[in-house]
């Protein structure tokens, strides 16, 4: 866009004016006045449909209580009933909070909500994550209102948790300390 600014008067060059009206409406929309909100008739037809839902791409859990070394060997197993279905490694991050030894892992593969998965860490009794449900997940942006279809509602260990997406797999008798 080509503005033209002289004696502190802002003026548009010929042929260029839409180029401003363009920049404007963009702006304009952009900014808000682009009403995204969802109806409540589309809001429960999503909720609906998001129940029904089996399967969910990726999870990231928190680890808290763990040793470097103890990492390396963590390992899944999925069960359909008492059918083992698959066994797998996951991608543990960096530390993320040093004070509470934790660090966030990440499974990304298809994973099954009427399935149990066991965590096998060396030294503990298996996690066990099971029960698991899809919920819809409020995800708001500049833009307007907007929902998302999570896996959010779950048991660890056979402890409920309703809308926390992220299980957390604490260390076995360990004491934090201050």
């Amino acid at each position: 866009m080509s503005l033209l600014i002289k004696n502190g008067t802002v003026r548009v060059l010929k042929g260029y004016s839409w180029l401003l009206g363009l920049f404007i409406s963009t702006f304009v929309i952009g900014c808000g006045l682009h009403n995204g909100d969802w109806s409540e008739e589309r809001r429960n037809e999503f909720e609906a449909e998001c129940s029904k839902t089996d399967t969910f791409s990726s999870m990231v859990i928190a680890l808290r209580g763990f040793e470097n070394s103890e990492f390396d060997s963590i390992r899944v197993r999925e069960f359909d009933g008492d059918l083992l279905v698959d066994s797998f490694g996951m991608k543990v991050d960096r530390m993320h909070d040093k004070l509470r030894k934790e660090r966030l892992a990440s499974i990304h593969r298809k994973m099954n909500v009427k399935h149990t998965y066991r965590f096998l860490v060396p030294g503990q009794e298996p996690f066990i994550l099971a029960d698991m449900k899809m919920v819809m997940w409020a995800q708001y942006t500049m833009g307007g209102e907007g929902w998302g279809c999570v896996m959010g509602d779950y048991t660890l260990d056979s402890v409920r948790y309703e809308h926390n997406a992220n299980p957390t797999l604490v260390k076995r008798n360990w004491n934090f300390e201050l």
